[in-house]
């Protein structure tokens, strides 16, 4: 073909339309690739697509100027060079485009003679097509011109306002997951009004990140190129289940010896041999696996979690709304209601908790202004189970306050221990101005002798919240070598585990939940996002025995005064109830 172009005008010309207007015949008959990896003998080769590659490719092709795009792969399928090769065929062969090619900074955009920057693929390809398929263009920094329809190139990096003052074609966001937090969403707002096509390229980077928001969003196209896709790495392909092997090559010759692995993760000879190569399993999550929680340095172990969650979540056995008097904060009566915000997994007696059952509540409070839940979450002392759960992102922290009071109440006036940072502060004064008094009051925790103050509430430090996730953690139990070890907590609560799953540490050694780090929540109730996990973890510091208690009804009061008379109402409440 490229003999025929270069022998005869009139044939270019009929090859030239040909490619215009058949993107998938122009790259595998004329454009060639960069591949020193794989050929280090011979490294520059014809560009010949896989199946799975022509298929994102179509994709690619069909979302420019229309609609926006994810793209989240595995390290080495060749995605990058794949949208660039696209931007490339366009700008060659249609009017008036206008394409900017966004990294993380400007040495991944353009950089002399550095293959792994984006402009070198586009100079790379130019450079080796048929004269009589390039055309007239200048090439300047960040920029590649077609001076013959006037479609350009350019580059851009996060320290600009990118596309601000134009209206590209498309734009595209290459190892999104790299970029730092901030500068990934100050993208996505620069680019929204933009542009009608974004196409998001990355690799797992975490799940406290722009990449993994827009991974999730279900209103974009999204596309997976897992590593399993090509051909070159799914040869043995194989799995697992409960330790039993499946393979799903059944054509592969396999060694008599082969060392399966049958860890329950979809796996091959190639990729078998990456994890030997790999410095942690860490590095495998990100680059080949496509986890985004694993590759995150989660806090909670997530075998244990999937585990825990398919073999003891179960919907609530009642789902409903505890009616009280607002005034006093007593409650009246149990309304199932589907859409109530109380979810209980215990059985009544005559509509209430049995009366010789004890129960502690841990309690977590958000600004209420729908950015993160307020969160009650109640166990049985005794069994050591979680029996309900209250999870409502609208009521205000007074409010919440009351209604929890209630709570307790009906729970046989149930142990309450919360957050008192933030909005805790005020749900705390409101707890004591209704007059509850079986609380937590705040301990020394540096101290040995964790020695109790008149401070009511849980305060947490960096520390002292590390400790709390942490016995809480143990206390759920460790899934290890098919068995659970040292299970304790009994929890059935689906949202329970799956905010578990997305406790992070962040590079400074602090514990968060991956939406207090996304979230633009003016009122700081960003900080309390994973707040059912903090409820949990609350309650089980009283069960377990990690803390020392002290409340208003274990006091020695004097006769006839206030908070005399206050337990002697709560007694006659208990005794009612």
């Amino acid at each position: 073909m490229v003999k025929l172009g270069y022998s005869d005008p009139k044939a270019a010309h009929e090859l030239w339309i040909m490619c215009s207007r058949d993107f998938f015949f122009y790259i595998n008959t004329f454009v060639w690739t960069y591949d020193p990896k794989n050929y280090p003998d011979n490294p520059v080769r014809p560009m010949n697509s896989w199946d799975f590659q022509d298929d994102f490719l179509w994709e690619v092709i069909q979302s420019i100027g229309h609609h926006d795009i994810v793209i989240k792969k595995s390290r080495d399928m060749a995605a990058t060079t794949g949208i660039i090769t696209a931007y490339q065929w366009r700008w060659n062969f249609h009017q008036g485009q206008q394409f900017i090619a966004v990294s993380r900074n400007e040495k991944y955009v353009d950089k002399p003679r550095d293959p792994k920057c984006l402009f070198w693929k586009i100079d790379f390809i130019l450079e080796n097509l048929p004269k009589w398929l390039v055309p007239n263009y200048d090439r300047t920094y960040l920029n590649v011109y077609n001076n013959d329809n006037r479609s350009s190139i350019n580059g851009e990096s996060t320290t600009g306002d990118i596309g601000r003052g134009s209206k590209p074609t498309s734009i595209m966001i290459d190892e999104y997951q790299a970029f730092e937090r901030q500068a990934g969403y100050s993208v996505l707002a620069a680019t929204r009004d933009s542009t009608r096509n974004r196409i998001f390229n990355f690799t797992s980077g975490g799940i406290g990140n722009a990449a993994y928001d827009v991974s999730q969003n279900t209103a974009l196209k999204q596309i997976r190129l897992h590593w399993s896709l090509h051909p070159d790495k799914n040869k043995g392909l194989y799995t697992s289940e409960n330790g039993n092997l499946f393979v799903l090559d059944s054509k592969y010759p396999f060694p008599v010896d082969y060392p399966f692995i049958t860890d329950g993760k979809l796996r091959s000879v190639w990729y078998d041999e990456q994890c030997r190569r790999a410095s942690s399993l860490r590095e495998i999550a990100e680059e080949l696996d496509m986890d985004d929680q694993a590759s995150s340095y989660p806090f909670y172990d997530l075998a244990t979690l999937e585990y825990l969650k398919n073999t003891f979540a179960v919907p609530p056995f009642k789902t409903g709304t505890l009616t009280f008097n607002s005034d006093t904060s007593t409650p009246i009566e149990f309304v199932d209601d589907a859409g109530g915000h109380l979810n209980l997994w215990l059985n009544l007696d005559e509509g209430r908790p049995f009366k010789d059952m004890e129960f502690v509540a841990g309690v977590d409070t958000s600004a209420g202004t729908g950015a993160s839940n307020s969160c009650v979450s109640i166990a049985n002392k005794v069994t050591k189970e979680k029996v309900a759960e209250y999870a409502n992102p609208y009521i205000l922290p007074e409010e919440f306050a009351v209604a929890t009071v209630a709570m307790c109440r009906w729970f046989n006036n149930a142990y309450l221990i919360w957050e008192s940072n933030g909005p805790g502060r005020s749900f705390g004064e409101k707890v004591l101005k209704v007059g509850y008094s079986n609380i937590h009051f705040r301990e020394n925790e540096t101290s040995i002798s964790h020695k109790i103050t008149d401070i009511p509430g849980w305060f947490p430090t960096r520390e002292n919240k590390h400790a709390l996730l942490s016995n809480h953690r143990y206390g759920m139990g460790l899934y290890l070598d098919g068995k659970m070890n040292h299970q304790e907590y009994l929890i059935r609560s689906e949202r329970s585990f799956i905010e578990a799953k997305e406790y992070i540490r962040t590079p400074e050694g602090a514990l968060e939940h991956v939406s207090s780090l996304t979230s633009d929540d003016p009122s700081g109730a960003s900080s309390n996002h994973g707040d059912m996990v903090i409820a949990d973890a609350l309650v089980w510091k009283i069960i377990s025995g990690n803390s020392q208690e002290k409340s208003g009804t274990e006091e020695s009061i004097p006769q006839n005064c206030i908070a005399a008379r206050r337990k002697a109402r709560e007694n006659s409440e208990r005794e009612y109830w």
